[in-house]
This record gives C-alpha cells, sequence and structure tokens, in this order.
C-alpha cells in the first residue's frame, strides 16, 4: 500500500496476548463490560468488547440503510478508480472500512482506533489495514496521502483545542482534490419527552463537564470553515423514527440507542446522582415516550473538499 507511514504497522493479531500477560492491563472491567485502560489524552467512555462491537455492526448497517450509502462526498467515481486512498478515524469496529473495502476492492483503506476492537489481520482482505494509534499524536503519513477522509461519531471525545488539531491533521493527510466527510448523531431528538430530553441534556453536560466540545451541524460546519484550505463544504441531515411505532427500521435503531445508554449509565448516573436503579427507571420511560412521542433521531453528514494548502491562502 502507498499509504502506509514511514513504520508499516504489523499485520498481526489484534489482540495480540504477549506471553507475561501484559496486555490485560490495557483493560478495564466494571459490570462485566471491558473498557478501554490506557493513558491518553482522549476521553473514552463506552466498551471495547464484544458486545459492543456487535452494536456497532448493527448501527453501521441500519445507517447505511437510512442513507443509502456509506458516505456523502462526491468521490464514489475516484474510489471506482485503482489505488483511491481511504483513511478512517476512529474505526472502532473497522465494519465501515470492511464494507467500502468490499465495495471498491481496487482503493486500499486504513483505519485508524485509540482502541483494538478492528479484526486481526488474518481476517481482513489485502486492501485493509487497520493500526491503533491516538490521532492527537498526530498522523504517520505525509502531507497529501488520501483522496478521502472519514470521521464518523467522534463528537463526544475531543476538547475544542483537539478538534482544531485533529482537523488541521486530517486535512494535512488529504490530497488537494481530496474530500473530508464528518458523520455524527444531532444532540436532540424530535418530538421527545421529559425523561428522554433529561437523559439526552444529562450526556451533553456530562461530556461538557470534561471540557469537551460537542459538536452538532453547525460547529462541524464552522470547524471545516476554519481550517482555510476546505471549500464546497456542504451538510446534509436525516431524521430517523425510533420505537416499535415505525417498524423495523424504527425497532433496530431503537435496540441500538438502548444499548447505547446502557452503558453510559455506568458514569451517567453518578454524574445525575441518581442510583442505576433510578437511571434504569429514567431508561425504561425514554423507550415509553419513543412510541408514545413518535420520536425521531437525528443524523447528518458534513463534507467538504481539500481545494489548497493552508500555506499557500
Amino acid at each position: 500500500m502507498s499509504t502506509s507511514p514511514s513504520t508499516s504497522p504489523a499485520r498481526k493479531n489484534s489482540y495480540e496476548q504477549d506471553d507475561d500477560l501484559s496486555f490485560l492491563e490495557k483493560f478495564r472491567y466494571i459490570n462485566g463490560r471491558r473498557f478501554h485502560n490506557e493513558e491518553s489524552t482522549v476521553n473514552y467512555y463506552v466498551p471495547n468488547d464484544s458486545e459492543e462491537s456487535n452494536r456497532l455492526n448493527l448501527q453501521h448497517y441500519l445507517l447505511r440503510h437510512i442513507w443509502k450509502g456509506n458516505f456523502s462526498s462526491p468521490i464514489s467515481e475516484k474510489l471506482s478508480e485503482r489505488n483511491a486512498s481511504v483513511l478512517d478515524i476512529g474505526c472502532c469496529a473497522g465494519t465501515w472500512v470492511l464494507d467500502m473495502a468490499q465495495k471498491y476492492p481496487q482503493s486500499s483503506f486504513i483505519g485508524i482506533d485509540i482502541s483494538r476492537m478492528y479484526p486481526s489481520s488474518e481476517k481482513t482482505p489485502l486492501n485493509v489495514i487497520f493500526l491503533q494509534h491516538n490521532i492527537l499524536e498526530g498522523l504517520p503519513w505525509p502531507p497529501n496521502t488520501f483522496d478521502f477522509v472519514y470521521k464518523r461519531f467522534l463528537s463526544l471525545s475531543f476538547t475544542l483545542k483537539d478538534l482544531t488539531k485533529m482537523i488541521n491533521e486530517i486535512t494535512r493527510v488529504t490530497k488537494i482534490g481530496g474530500y473530508i466527510e464528518v458523520m455524527n448523531y444531532g444532540n436532540s431528538m424530535k418530538n421527545s419527552g421529559k425523561a428522554t430530553k433529561k437523559l439526552m441534556d444529562a450526556l451533553k453536560e456530562f461530556h461538557e463537564s470534561k471540557s469537551i466540545f460537542v459538536l452538532n451541524i453547525k460547529k462541524s460546519v464552522k470547524m471545516l470553515e476554519d481550517n482555510g484550505s476546505i471549500t464546497n463544504i456542504q451538510y446534509e441531515e436525516k431524521f430517523t423514527p425510533i420505537g416499535k411505532w415505525c417498524g423495523q427500521t424504527g425497532e433496530i435503531m431503537l435496540s441500538n440507542f438502548m444499548s447505547a445508554f446502557n452503558t453510559y449509565k455506568l458514569f451517567l448516573a453518578p454524574f445525575m446522582n441518581i442510583t442505576i436503579e433510578q437511571f434504569d427507571i429514567l431508561l425504561n420511560e425514554m423507550e415509553k415516550e419513543f412510541n408514545d412521542h413518535q420520536s425521531y433521531v437525528h443524523t447528518y453528514r458534513v463534507y467538504g473538499k481539500k481545494s489548497f494548502e493552508i500555506c499557500d491562502i
């Protein structure tokens, strides 16, 4: 692959175990769930176990169905050509990378994440590489390496300073004429009830208490604009029904949403100064509200084209 860093990542089992079992120190276990346990500057509060991986896999295919595709940038023709290069920032379980690699076998794909949830090299096609890496340490590729850089669901992980640094790094490694795309959930829901609003507000306030810059469409667009080298910035948004009231799509979205909040309660309940039992009552009320109020989940994509280097401005 032409997109390999100066020191190519070894293609080894993503959960390779050292003889001294020191790998166990990379994880911590809370209420039977496995979490990331390595020192880093990134806020990483969700589990990184097989249960979370399964949720993320299901979420990927649900969102591909909702959006009728894996991206919105006008890059499909380039991906269909030989030797297009793609980077996924925060690839998690690697499902987006693997799905894209199968559809565009003539292009190469790299997924990076601070926590190893992605498959081992033995289970990936030849046009895919996964790399454990913290983006805040910089990206290990030279300028103008990738035709397309994709970043999904990292809206609750970084301070404003770190987000700015990350966008600058992403732009640096994107080729002139290449595209950058960001996808996130919105911070609020359409037709939400009291319990839903209370939980959604608590999630936002918890992250803000950690100095995390919580993104929305407006802020995401502005971040790309402020970079100075990204033009043709566009955004798209979808409102997807959630709950049993609206068929299979709503039921799958409900399952995904409830599973996510069941992991959030480990840090949200103490933050809200309530017990786990009280949090579970709120969760049950939220699930009922989705059906009673016929609620909708908000997702959006923001993308733009790198037209010149920042130093050329």
